[in-house]
């Protein structure tokens, strides 16, 4: 990643707890982890210099998704790392809530 100088990675699949991903220059993961199996998990993880607000009004139970509000080079918008398993229509629906909410709240930084 820094290599690359990526600014905001958005991981499916992580499979392991927030204080195994550790990478230099970039922040603590916003991370949610899959609930009653193994496997799975998502998180965002942005460079040290870019503004990050974890959107928690976003987390929904029964969808494995986190939503960030990040300002990179003064450009703001909101990002989401979702994974929804094939065939999984009820998470589906909860995506589809969440996204049809839309970003309405103006956060300060």
């Amino acid at each position: 990643m820094n290599k690359l100088q990526i600014d905001v990675a958005l991981l499916q699949e992580v499979w392991h707890p927030v204080d195994a991903i550790n990478i230099r220059n970039y922040s603590v993961p916003i991370t949610k982890l899959r609930e009653g199996s193994e496997g799975g998990g998502v998180c965002i993880i942005t460079h040290q210099d870019v503004k990050t607000v974890h959107l928690h009004e976003y987390d929904m139970a029964g969808l494995e998704a986190v939503w960030a509000d990040v300002m990179v080079n003064g450009l703001r918008t909101v990002v989401g790392s979702v994974y929804i398993a094939l065939g999984d229509i009820k998470a589906l629906d909860i995506l589809e809530s969440v996204v049809g909410r839309g970003y309405v709240n103006i956060l300060e930084y």
